[in-house]
């Protein structure tokens, strides 16, 4: 068994004894414990990873709870029967708090007068819809010309993406570019080239959480890096690399991090990269927001900054940067990886739809989305100053803000919880706010997302007012107990 690879993170804000849990999680998971397998003494693991007799007990009553674990006479802990037939066995404090949220938030889209904070993108700029409805016909029509796909994409669209890319200085040839079904099929190809059963892979303690939910599928341990206004925090990346732990691959959104808009100091960008080439491991970059930066010039990119010799995967949406419902995505392989991506592409679904290729490469060469891009960043600007003005007039003084260099949203850590609680107060008072809890990977931040196009600064403004009585509320709550 991999009792040599638990460890604790004394860094990390979350407790030894939740780590320790989250690990034999990871371990059944990736089939490295199967059903019946015998979990050690609970003084013997304490002395091995250094903790006390108590944190290891309450580890092993977090897993019994969630039925990962058993007691049995004679037998002592072992893994519980069943936990390891599921291919997709989600944890069930996981499962359930997914399901809690997004049961809350389908009901609070059918709400009338609910005004989102968070969460929704509402607004569409008029003129780019009405572009893609004028040349859907005949994306149509060059779409059924022939039935040959090619799994990396139309190569008219990846020569489109070369060129937008060569303004934000990431040069590809074409023959690297895949044109992929959003974001999610872009990290699932990732997964496949680069994570081994019983690997370990690092995410940010916050993101898109389907993203964590594909490296364990694979058999990957998840790890987070903790992330905050200043950037990320690589000591637990660094403290795995002197431990000689099999790290196979970093996700990272180092520009307008999502949902919290942050983004990392170039010396931190560097010092990953040096990191990578020292210890081979591969990169994903996600640059779910390129192309809406707050500054004059871009910031930079991983893939930019990368010396060749890196493994490094970058992946852009097109959903945030023409409409939500465009599931298409470019992902940037490393030289020699083209073939193999060409390969998993193919088995996966034959090639990305030739109508939605189509159209966006229409809507494109039309100039379209450069017109888009050039009248929403001005908006988006007013946006973030107002949203940031109804902020400080409504929330109260402890509440903290930064301000994002790119990307659609902004985080505000609040000072009291924003758990289930919080949610439903907040769905009560007529708002809908994304809390930490909704894109954890590890632990939640206590605060929230604004998006900046959830709603107009107007709407904005009075849901911010709501949520400041929210959390007037709960600390009356909580100034009681």
């Amino acid at each position: 068994m991999a009792l040599n690879r638990l460890h604790v993170n004394r860094h990390s804000p979350r407790p030894l004894y939740e780590q320790l849990a989250d690990q034999f999680r990871q371990l059944i998971r990736a089939r490295e414990w199967t059903t019946g397998d015998r979990l050690p003494a609970v003084r013997d693991l304490a002395k091995r990873v250094d903790v006390s007799v108590d944190t290891v007990e309450r580890a092993y009553g977090i897993l019994r709870e969630e039925g990962w674990i058993q007691s049995r006479s004679r037998h002592g802990t072992v893994v519980a029967a069943r936990v390891t037939e599921s291919p997709v066995a989600l944890p069930k404090d996981l499962a359930e708090r997914s399901e809690m949220f997004g049961s809350r938030l389908r009901q609070a889209a059918d709400r009338p007068g609910v005004i989102a904070v968070s969460g929704i993108v509402k607004e569409i700029d008029r003129s780019l819809l009405q572009a893609l409805q004028q040349e859907a016909p005949a994306a149509v029509a060059d779409a059924t010309k022939s039935d040959r796909i090619d799994p990396l994409g139309l190569f008219e669209l990846r020569s489109a993406v070369q060129g937008f890319l060569t303004e934000r200085g990431i040069f590809a040839q074409e023959s690297r570019i895949c044109i992929v079904n959003g974001t999610q099929q872009g990290l699932e190809v990732i997964a496949r080239l680069t994570v081994r059963p019983g690997s370990l892979v690092f995410v940010p303690a916050m993101c898109y959480l389907a993203a964590r939910e594909i490296f364990l599928d694979h058999g990957a341990r998840v790890q987070s890096l903790p992330i905050s206004p200043l950037g990320v925090d690589l000591r637990p990346l660094e403290d795995a690399l002197d431990r000689k732990d099999d790290v196979a691959l970093v996700y990272a959104m180092p520009n307008g991090h999502y949902p919290t808009g942050w983004s990392w100091t170039d010396g931190q960008k560097s010092n990953l990269l040096q990191l990578a080439g020292a210890h081979g491991f591969s990169i994903a970059e996600d640059d779910y927001y390129g192309g809406f930066y707050y500054k004059d010039s871009p910031p930079l990119t991983l893939c930019a900054m990368a010396q060749e010799d890196i493994r490094l995967f970058y992946l852009q949406s097109f959903s945030s940067l023409v409409h939500p419902s465009l599931r298409l995505g470019a992902l940037i392989v490393p030289e020699g990886d083209s073939a193999p991506v060409e390969r998993i592409k193919y088995l996966m679904d034959i090639g990305t739809s030739p109508f939605a290729q189509h159209l966006l490469l229409r809507v494109w060469r039309i100039g379209a989305v450069n017109r888009h891009l050039e009248s929403r960043l001005p908006r988006l600007r007013v946006k973030l100053r107002d949203a940031f003005a109804s902020c400080r007039k409504w929330l109260p003084a402890d509440c903290e803000m930064a301000q994002p260099e790119a990307g659609l949203s902004f985080w505000v850590a609040t000072p009291v919880p924003t758990d289930l609680k919080f949610v439903d107060l907040c769905l009560h008072a007529g708002v809908l706010a994304m809390p930490g809890r909704a894109f954890e990977t590890d632990v939640g931040l206590n605060g929230f997302q604004v998006h900046l196009e959830a709603s107009d600064s107007r709407e904005l403004d009075e849901g911010l007012r709501r949520i400041a009585q929210v959390i007037a509320t709960l600390r009356r709550s909580a100034s009681k107990s």
